[in-house]
């Protein structure tokens, strides 16, 4: 995940309401808002979150003969949760918060392969499950961002950028601990335990709980 903007511009409101909570059921793609519900006004509207959850196909991968150097497994997705550029902040109560602002879950191509001979229904699996993760972690981000108060737009900014990296470390524990589990999606067992925890999450708007 990355963000290198200060938020901005500045949207001079009068004290409004705070929105209420970040509904638990997401919808899917880009049709509808993920998150806070009402709200809106001239502090900006729900934030949204884009391109997830959706089915990922072997389109998204490029062809490898052979596993990289080093690599122990035939495939790999790189996803990563981005903070969109047009983002608005906004006077509430006297303090500064996010107005207007998206997150969007994009696959990095250049970090994104599948060994040609190796593609499989369930090895696919195995990768929506890492991109599911992801998506999820995704989607918490936006609670918190959406939740940030701060006494300066400076203040805001490093509040900002703290959570997003906290994210992007919480993400790839969380999916690293999926690969040694699942032993890169080869334990079938396992495999279908961490697949159910994250329908249960994904569907019940929660945290991702690991399976026991």
């Amino acid at each position: 995940m990355s963000y290198s903007r200060k938020p901005g511009p500045l949207d001079e409101a009068p004290d409004l309401e705070s929105a209420s909570p970040m509904a638990p059921v997401t919808t899917v793609g880009d049709v509808a808002p993920v998150g806070m519900k009402g709200g809106g006004g001239a502090c900006g509207g729900a934030p949204r979150l884009r391109r997830w959850p959706r089915e990922i196909s072997w389109r998204e991968f490029r062809d490898v003969d052979e596993r990289p150097p080093g690599e122990d497994e035939d495939a790999q997705i790189h996803a990563e949760a981005i903070l969109d550029d047009d983002v608005s902040v906004c006077r509430e109560e006297g303090r500064f918060r996010l107005g207007r602002f998206g997150v969007r879950l994009q696959v990095t191509e250049a970090d994104t392969w599948a060994v040609r001979t190796a593609k499989t229904d369930a090895l696919r699996a195995h990768e929506q499950g890492h991109y599911d993760i992801t998506g999820l972690d995704a989607r918490q981000l936006m609670h918190d961002l959406a939740a940030l108060r701060a006494d300066d737009t400076d203040e805001l900014q490093r509040l900002v950028s703290e959570r997003i990296e906290r994210s992007r470390t919480k993400a790839q524990e969380m999916s690293d601990r999926y690969d040694l589990e699942t032993e890169h999606g080869r334990n079938t067992a396992a495999q279908v335990r961490w697949e159910a925890a994250i329908r249960e999450a994904m569907q019940g708007g929660g945290p991702l709980r690991p399976p026991a």
